[in-house]
């Protein structure tokens, strides 16, 4: 398997969105992603990693508010997932690329080697629009393991922070969490 994997639509093809080894190669989805299923997030790819925290199932995504270029990252099972909105290649909402590098990178790496593997896509995407980092990078787990509980703990406030504000008060409750500021239910402002 490849160390780097595209899904997206791949140059001069509006054929859907597919993954594609470094090759350029399509890699056909029999049953299941070529991916772990952590990160693959079973079949439903799609669009699932393009927010701070990632969609899962067939929860409905807002049709607007895509921005392209904007840029999410995540860490989940041995791999770096960057992802934007992008119509570069496919004019319709909705339309994404995601990029499955292996192992833990932070942005600014995640995004050369993404470069690096597939320079078309990246360079019909890049003259299309900018793409830049959503928000501050996560920190780099490497060897730390304080630093990878950090983002662990991060992305499960973020989830928190995702969920509506009576699930999160009740949540919090039952965790013992009634005063942590830093986990306090997000307001609708």
């Amino acid at each position: 398997m490849s160390d780097v994997i595209f899904y997206g639509v791949a140059g001069g093809t509006d054929a859907g969105h597919h993954f594609y080894e470094r090759s350029g190669s399509s890699i056909r989805m029999t049953g299941r992603p070529p991916l772990p299923a952590q990160v693959s997030r079973s079949e439903h790819v799609d669009a699932r990693w393009c927010f701070s925290v990632p969609i899962l199932g067939d929860r409905p995504f807002d049709g607007h508010g895509q921005p392209q270029g904007r840029g999410f990252i995540h860490r989940v099972a041995g791999w770096t997932v960057i992802s934007w909105w992008d119509r570069s290649g496919d004019s319709r909402m909705g339309s994404n690329a995601a990029f499955f590098v292996r192992g833990d990178h932070p942005w600014a790496e995640a995004l050369r080697r993404a470069r690096e593997a597939f320079p078309r896509e990246m360079k019909r995407m890049e003259a299309a629009y900018s793409i830049g980092l959503a928000g501050a990078d996560l920190p780099d787990p490497g060897d730390d393991p304080a630093a990878a509980v950090e983002v662990v703990v991060c992305r499960e406030v973020e989830r928190l922070r995702a969920l509506p504000p009576d699930i999160q008060t009740e949540v919090r409750r039952r965790m013992g969490w009634v005063d942590a500021p830093h986990i306090q239910p997000a307001t609708n402002a």
